[in-house]
Formats: C-alpha cells, sequence, structure tokens
C-alpha cells in the first residue's frame, strides 16, 4: 500500500476512534440502543454491570487506540486484523451497519493489545529471542503487502451491501414496510430496538384486590380527599390530566403525575429518579405534605377500625395489618398494572394488519430521526436520564425555572445532572396529556415538536408531525383485557 494513502488511512479511522470513544465516554445513553446484539448484548443480559459503565471503559480504548492510530503508532498488521474484524461483525450480526462501526473498532483494538506497536512491539521484544517469532517478521512481510488493500476492499463491498439492504436501489426498491410485519416473531423483535410488552405475571389474587381497595380510598390522605387513584387515575391511562396534580387542601405539586401503568418495568421511580423501585416510591405520596402528608403508621390508625380492612388484611397476611404489608398490597397491586397488546405490540408480534402504512411510516421515522436513541426497550422509554434542552436551551425559552425542573440534580447534587428526567415510557402516551415533567405540552403534536427541537435539533414538517402521533397512538395497550 502506498506509504501516503497509508498515513491518511490511519489518520482517518484514529479520527472516527477519536470522535465516537470521546461522545460514548460522555454520553453513553446515546449508545444504548445501539447494542442490541453480539457481545454486548449478551453482557447486557447476564451480567449485573451496568451498561453506561461497559459503554465508558469502551469509549475510553477507543480513545487510545484513536491515538496510537493517528500518532502513527499503530503497525499494519493492527490495521489490516481490524478490518478482518470488522468484515466478521457484518457477517454474524447480519449487516448492521452500527454494530460493524463499534465492534470493527473493538476488534482494532484488540489487534492493536496483541501485536504491540512500534518499538514496544511483540516482534521488537521477543524477537530476538525467540527464534520463531524471529522468523515471523520475515514471512508475515510478503503477506502485509496484501493483506490490508483485499481485506478493506472486502469490507468496503459488504459496507455498500448494507447499504443497499437498507436504502435500497431503482433496481431492487426497498420493500414497502407493512411486508416487515409478515416475519416471524423472533425476527422481528430481534431487528428492532424496542419490544412488545409481556403479559402480567401471576400475582397473589387477594392481595392484588386488596391493593387496588388501598389505592382508591381516600382514608390514606389527612383530609380525606386525595386517593392514590386521584393523580394516577386508570380511566386517564394512570394519569389525571393536569399539568401539576392536586393534593390535600388544594395544594399542587411540582412536577407532572407520571402513568403508573407498566412503572414496574421501569428502572428507577419518579421523574428525578429518587426511588430505585416501586416499594421505596410508595412512600414518596403518602408522606409529601403537598400530596397525601400522612404516615403509615398514621393511616395504620385510620383503617384499623375498619372491618372490612381487618378480614381482607388477615386473609392476605399471615401477620394481619401493619405499615409493611399496607406497603406491600399497595405495590403488589401496581405491579399489576401491566398494559399489553397494544396494536404496535401486535405488529411486532407478525400481524401484518395491526398498523396501517401510514403508522408503519411513523415508526420508520421515529427510528430514523433519533428518538428511539432514548425512547427504546419494552417501555419505550422508562431506562435512562436524558437532559431536557439538548440541542437548545428548554428552560431559558420556557423561562420561571423552578427548584423542580433542576431534576437528577435535587437527588445527587452534581451539575452534570442538572436538568436531567427519567425518560418517560411511551406506552398508552395517546391518553397521559399533558406531557413532560412540567406538564407545558398540551397535545402530542406539541409534545412531538418540542422534542424534535430541543432534543434533537429537528424543524419537522406537519406530515412528519402527523406520521409521529398516529404512530404513538398505536401504543395504547390493554388492561385486563379490555382496551385503554
Amino acid at each position: 500500500m502506498n506509504p501516503l494513502a497509508l498515513l491518511v488511512l490511519r489518520a482517518a479511522v484514529g479520527a472516527v476512534f477519536l470522535l465516537f470513544g470521546v461522545d460514548k465516554c460522555t454520553h453513553p445513553e446515546r449508545w444504548i440502543v445501539f447494542v442490541e446484539g453480539g457481545l454486548v448484548r449478551w453482557i447486557q443480559a447476564t451480567s449485573p454491570i451496568d451498561l453506561h459503565s461497559v459503554l465508558r471503559v469502551q469509549g475510553t480504548a477507543e480513545v487510545l487506540s484513536g491515538a496510537l492510530l493517528v500518532a502513527g503508532a499503530a503497525t499494519r498488521f493492527a490495521a489490516s486484523f481490524g478490518a478482518f474484524v470488522m468484515l466478521a461483525v457484518v457477517l454474524m450480526l447480519g449487516f448492521d451497519p452500527i454494530a460493524i462501526r463499534d465492534l470493527g473498532l473493538l476488534g482494532s483494538l484488540v489487534c492493536l493489545v496483541l501485536t504491540g506497536a512500534g518499538r514496544w512491539s511483540v516482534d521488537a521484544r521477543v524477537g530476538p529471542r525467540v527464534r520463531g517469532v524471529r522468523e515471523l517478521p520475515h514471512m508475515r512481510k510478503r503477506i502485509l503487502v496484501y493483506l490490508p488493500g483485499g481485506l478493506l476492499s472486502v469490507t468496503a463491498i459488504a459496507l455498500l451491501v448494507v447499504f443497499v439492504s437498507k436504502r435500497g436501489t431503482t433496481a431492487r426498491p426497498e420493500p414497502e414496510p407493512v411486508t416487515v410485519a409478515s416475519l416471524t416473531n423472533a425476527a422481528i423483535v430481534g431487528r428492532e430496538p424496542v419490544q412488545p410488552l409481556p403479559d402480567p405475571e401471576p400475582l397473589d389474587p387477594a392481595r392484588v384486590a386488596l391493593g387496588n381497595k388501598l389505592f382508591h380510598d381516600t382514608r390514606l390522605s389527612r383530609d380525606n380527599t386525595i386517593a392514590c387513584a386521584s393523580c394516577h387515575d386508570l380511566a386517564r391511562g394512570g394519569a389525571d390530566a393536569r399539568s401539576r396534580s392536586v393534593g390535600v387542601s388544594g395544594l399542587v405539586g411540582d412536577v407532572n403525575s407520571p402513568t403508573v401503568f407498566n412503572a414496574r418495568f421501569a428502572f428507577k421511580q419518579f421523574w428525578d429518579g429518587r426511588a430505585e423501585n416501586l416499594l421505596e416510591q410508595v412512600n414518596g405520596p403518602v408522606e409529601n405534605h403537598k400530596e397525601m402528608s400522612m404516615t403509615w403508621p398514621e393511616i395504620v390508625a385510620a383503617l384499623q377500625s375498619d372491618p372490612d380492612y381487618a378480614r381482607a388484611f388477615q386473609s392476605a397476611y399471615a401477620e394481619g395489618m401493619n405499615a409493611d404489608n399496607l406497603r406491600d398490597a399497595i405495590v403488589t397491586f401496581e405491579m399489576s398494572l401491566v398494559t399489553p397488546n397494544s396494536r404496535f405490540d401486535r405488529w411486532l408480534k407478525g400481524d401484518q394488519a395491526a398498523l396501517t402504512a401510514d403508522e408503519v411510516a411513523g415508526y420508520k421515522l421515529f427510528k430514523s430521526i433519533g428518538c428511539v436513541v432514548c425512547h427504546e426497550g419494552k417501555l419505550l422509554g422508562g431506562n435512562m436520564f436524558q437532559t431536557m434542552g439538548k440541542m437548545a436551551d428548554y428552560f431559558q425559552d420556557r423561562g420561571q425555572v423552578t427548584q423542580a425542573d433542576w431534576g437528577r440534580y435535587n437527588v445527587t447534587k452534581q451539575d452534570d445532572d442538572r436538568y436531567k428526567f427519567k425518560v418517560p415510557t411511551l406506552r398508552n402516551v395517546a391518553l397521559t396529556a399533558p406531557y413532560f415533567h412540567d406538564g407545558s405540552a398540551a397535545t402530542l403534536a406539541d409534545a412531538v415538536q418540542i422534542m424534535s427541537k430541543y432534543q434533537l435539533g429537528l424543524q419537522l414538517s406537519a406530515a412528519e408531525v402527523d406520521l409521529l402521533v398516529k404512530y404513538l397512538n398505536t401504543l395504547t395497550g390493554e388492561y385486563r383485557g379490555q382496551a385503554l
């Protein structure tokens, strides 16, 4: 290979390493959606290791590799082996362009570690002492004359196949989107960054029924006016249709009430993620002076004289009524609030007629412009924190910033977490207006336009907004076998 061409190639590949590696270190949440296959998916499924940490380590390694390549310290064998690994990834992961780049760079890094670089290479250190290694450079010299160009050419052909298969050509147009729905369930789910909601798991029916009764009982509040269902109305998608909820004595809360449906699948609870799970979350509304303004001992005292509750608790719990069992019953009921079998879920599972052509086009747009980077998985959200206003200053434009707008910062006191919030689920989103933590978006179309501007830096056309809204309307599921 021409030395100048090799220099340019190394510099270009090194720049890719540096740019993507730095971005992965500083914003691992952007990459979550792009690791749904291969080794990283296996790590995510079988290990307790935090995926953000994995991505940061990977990003650091890529930065180091990029620096070596730009500096010209990487051996030609390393670059060649990296191209070979890139080709293997193309074949292994079914022509996924993101995986090609990501795992291809990892392969190059492995090869850098194995072969060394410059005067610190294995050849330089071990070659003079070991006969077999001493002979290796001579044998390798002829191979390396042809290997880099050959492997890079094959990789370029493979990438061309990727481009054709993804984008289509005039000779071989891409099939209409609805034909994807005719694939098998496993084929569709395996290729998509979102998954269908699972069916509800069996739960103790006595505890579910008891939790349901408590969830709707206003005696859990100090003035007997507010129940859990006041802010999480199951007939309104698990929310309350207010910008901010109203608690005891007419006090207005600080943030919009998120839906309680499917909350069990979220990685943390509340907009700022201050509760790790539903059992921690249930304390918040009860003890908040703007919501129910009670304590669990007070609630136990208020309900102990009710014979129906006494019998129900004695039937469901050996210990009868106490604060722990009150919390457990409510949480058990909330765990039953799962809404599977949306039209989109049915489409993912292979029902070709579940979505219209416009709705499928809306889903494709949802993926192509980047919404799916944050709204992915079975909840289409609920699994990461994200800054509100990544591409433009949302709070400056809106004005009147409050402490509640600080988001995750209120929990961690880390400046990097200011204005970060848990990404909300999009399940049943058509039923839960108004939107965002501040309830500032009155309609789904408003929410789409605001998100496209402040999170993606895009100005969508009216037709594009309409397609996205049509898709989002397909995410409404069923509760206890009935459509919401």
